[in-house]
């Protein structure tokens, strides 16, 4: 049946590209191609899809005897009634070899039909716990006898989704600082809206030492209280003494609020370059694979080459500045770290920057590659 499904979007697909036509589905999901402005040929610079219910996982990891991570993600696609076509975005994190950035180029190739790539953000790092290889990813729930877990949970199509930026902790052990971060995020950015940490639909937690994931992920479920675990997400951090908390959550929406909500706390200073909360109410999202360059011999033309691509495909896919939602800067260098922060403001709209977090990596893209940018947009309006 899967197969079936599968080969009737194919046909989909080439009478699409037979009548010229940019839209591969008749339904809710959108795919754009343009080979200058994704990471690799086979990939989607972007994939936008009309709401409905969005699915958030967690980390689908890869170890030793277990199961490949592409079984793992088919078993909550059929949980909610839906196939790899309608995986939107993801993200793909293995160990920092060439070799290894192959397999995981290869990995979306083999498993997708041309035509159907999601938005894909490569992510070379230390893995934890004897990990090789894993993914985690955001798709359209078609429905299903779906439940919240630890590896899945879905933002009804009728309710908002709540991007907050990350907030660091440090010098603390983790059992001090993940605890601190998150409660920053529950005072500042979730309770101030109405929800709490049972609203989460993904924690990414960025770590100095992968290590130690099994206790953060421990010291993150004590905030969770009697409410499952929400998907959880471990990223190497290269910033030692510190770590980051980002939470996504489910948040109810009215009928006259506006595309996106750009919020500050009142007793925060608003920044040119970030918005602390990004709420998205419009019923249309987009999805952007990472872009990256090496900014090793001109730190600003490097760092400029990436916003560039990344503002042609917001283009191409009918947004624009005005309408971010989410940034993930990738930065693995100090060059790259300080030439990000000076020139981003170029390119934001200083009234509406995106909810964003900066990440100090070890990698953050090919070899010599030390900037590495994905975004999250809604359409135009």
């Amino acid at each position: 049946e899967k197969d079936g499904k599968m080969l009737g979007r194919q046909c989909i697909f080439l009478l699409a590209l037979l009548c010229g036509i940019s839209l591969l589905r008749a339904d809710e999901v959108t795919h754009f191609f343009d080979e200058s402005l994704a990471p690799e040929e086979s990939f989607a610079f972007a994939v936008s899809a009309q709401r409905g219910d969005l699915a958030f996982t967690g980390y689908l990891a890869e170890k030793g005897k277990s199961k490949p991570a592409i079984e793992l993600l088919d078993e909550l696609l059929d949980q909610h009634q839906s196939t790899r076509a309608d995986v939107l975005r993801l993200n793909l994190h293995f160990l920092p070899t060439p070799e290894n950035r192959a397999e995981a180029v290869a990995f979306v190739a083999k498993h997708w039909p041309a035509g159907e790539s999601p938005a894909v953000t490569l992510i070379p790092g230390t893995l934890p716990e004897g990990i090789t290889f894993a993914c985690d990813a955001v798709f359209l729930s078609r429905g299903g006898s779906v439940s919240n877990s630890e590896s899945v949970k879905p933002v009804p199509g009728s309710k908002s989704i709540l991007y907050a930026s990350g907030r660091i902790a440090r010098g603390k052990t983790l059992d001090q600082s993940i605890p601190e971060a998150m409660q920053l995020i529950r005072d500042d950015y979730l309770q101030p809206n109405g929800v709490d940490f049972q609203n989460a639909v993904q924690v990414r937690a960025y770590l100095p030492d992968l290590s130690k994931w099994p206790g953060a992920k421990k010291e993150i479920g004590k905030l969770s209280g009697k409410y499952p675990l929400p998907p959880m997400i471990p990223i190497e951090w290269a910033r030692e003494g510190t770590v980051e908390i980002e939470v996504i959550a489910s948040i109810e929406s009215g009928p006259s609020d506006p595309p996106v909500e750009y919020q500050t706390p009142a007793e925060m200073k608003p920044s040119p370059a970030f918005t602390r909360v990004a709420i998205v109410h419009a019923v249309e999202i987009t999805f952007f694979s990472g872009i990256a360059a090496s900014t090793i011999e001109n730190a600003e033309a490097g760092a400029r080459a990436v916003f560039k691509k990344q503002w042609k495909a917001l283009a191409g896919a009918q947004s624009d500045a005005h309408h971010l939602v989410k940034a993930t800067y990738m930065v693995a260098s100090p060059e790259s770290d300080k030439a990000v922060s000076a020139i981003r403001p170029d390119f934001l709209d200083p009234s509406r920057p995106p909810s964003a977090s900066k990440v100090m990596r070890n990698h953050a893209g090919k070899p010599g590659e030390d900037f590495q940018l994905d975004l999250i947009a809604v359409p135009r309006q």
